[in-house]
């Protein structure tokens, strides 16, 4: 792999485990300083732009009340691929898995995002998610 791609991997993976982190400890400030607005986020049901911080915040309320209804302990999530566009632009893929203290949640699906650098920190600007089964962005932009 060249440094690009890995530097690419590196920025993707840290920006997951910053996400990831502040939904278990739920910290929506930290949470939403992660996103680019407004935000498009696609699910198989259907797709919609988040365009307000009260809207994220909305709907990280929503992941944390459905993550705390599973008893949702650990959100895996790692980067399989990332690549630079341009030296603003990342897009990648990367797996969920959903564990709780007896056993995994949700088994492994695949989410592809866009990430955008904006004065000097990378945000999220776009997402999709690609489950068979409601994914839990799915179930909770319901």
């Amino acid at each position: 792999m060249d440094r690009n791609n890995q530097r690419a991997r590196d920025v993707y993976q840290r920006l997951l485990d910053e996400i990831g982190e502040a939904v278990i400890v739920e910290d929506k400030d930290r949470y939403t300083e992660n996103f680019l607005l407004p935000h498009c986020l696609q699910t198989l049901d259907k797709s919609f732009d988040i365009q307000t911080v009260l809207e994220l915040e909305n709907l990280f309320f929503k992941m944390v009340e459905r993550l705390k209804k599973f008893d949702v302990i650990e959100l895996t999530r790692w980067c399989t691929v990332a690549n630079f566009v341009d030296a603003k632009t990342i897009r990648g893929c990367h797996e969920t898995r959903l564990i709780n203290r007896n056993f995994v949640i949700v088994e492994d699906y695949i989410a592809l995002s866009t990430l955008t650098l904006v004065d000097g920190m990378w945000k999220v600007s776009s997402s999709q998610y690609a489950e068979p089964n409601p994914s839990i962005p799915t179930q909770v932009t319901k």
